[in-house]
């Protein structure tokens, strides 16, 4: 169920404030961030949060931003689609929606949330939240807790030093890097098991790294991993080429040529030079040979 909430009276400020670092800590000095199309945000609930599920259902804010508008909001949990919802104040560069979600069973989950403008969805945002029963001690379902007989985590190890993407491929951004023998939990993979997704092994955020030999190995419990759906791959706008300055092709200078009775040459053959010649009325006179 999606609920659109009007009643969040001091959220707008607090969602300024937060959004100001909420980018993930990635290299991004070769993508500009205005192509990096529409950002999103979960405030609520936080990452690493216990939520009792007796007081289900949980509100799940989300707010996005994009230059040309926010035109809506998906909520994904586990790596499937929930719901999708249109911003309250319809299309603004910076919106905000609250999801109502109430979790089937208690256990942890992934909820992932992204903003689209128009026919672009951006970069999902990703918490993980432990859901408990009341009564139920908390650690019990905490993804580092281990318990006899509780069957062991997923763990994805890297077999060389790579990068952990926001998706599978080297046109998705880079949320975190894994150096070799370094080990995160899983939390899906691909339906062409080419790539899992895990909870990058620095900053917790959920990203894919490459399945294989060459690149990591699976242990622990990986028999039945949630299939997750790999983000759209970003499209980034080039710098346009500037266009050459117009270059004007200089004149040629020109140098006057003197009137024949004042350039020193006997121009008529007849022995007399510029005003030495009688023909010669005066010195702008252009004619040595005047009858």
């Amino acid at each position: 169920m999606v609920r659109l909430s009007n009643a969040l009276p001091v959220l707008l400020l607090s969602l300024l404030l937060a959004g100001c670092g909420a980018l993930p800590l990635a290299d991004v000095s070769e993508i500009a961030l205005t192509t990096l199309g529409p950002q999103a945000w979960i405030d609520a609930p936080l990452s690493g949060q216990t939520l009792h599920l007796p007081s289900a259902p949980f509100e799940v804010v989300v707010h996005g931003n994009a230059a040309s508008g926010v035109t809506g909001f998906e909520l994904s949990v586990n790596g499937q689609a929930l719901a999708t919802a249109n911003p309250p104040d319809g299309n603004q560069p910076f919106a905000y929606v609250a999801f109502e979600w109430t979790p089937p069973a208690p256990g942890t989950y992934l909820l992932s949330a992204r903003a689209q403008a128009g026919g672009t969805y951006g970069v999902p945002a990703q918490v993980q939240v432990v859901v408990v029963a009341e009564g139920e001690d908390e650690n019990r379902l905490s993804p580092t807790a281990t318990e006899p007989g509780t069957p062991a985590a997923c763990l994805y190890t890297a077999l060389v030093n790579l990068f952990c993407r926001s998706g599978p491929g080297r046109v998705y951004l880079e949320l975190d890097s894994f150096v070799t023998g370094q080990a995160a939990q899983v939390v899906g993979i691909l339906g062409d098991q080419t790539h899992v997704q895990v909870l990058g092994p620095n900053f917790g955020m959920a990203c894919f790294v490459p399945l294989g030999e060459e690149f990591g190995q699976l242990s622990g419990g990986c028999d039945d991993l949630p299939v997750v759906t790999a983000p759209p791959t970003p499209t980034y706008t080039p710098s346009p080429t500037p266009e050459p300055l117009a270059t004007s092709t200089p004149r040629p200078t020109l140098t006057p040529v003197p009137p024949q009775c004042s350039d020193g040459v006997d121009n008529d053959g007849d022995g007399r030079v510029d005003l030495a010649d009688p023909q010669c009325r005066n010195a702008n006179d252009n004619d040595e040979a005047n009858p």
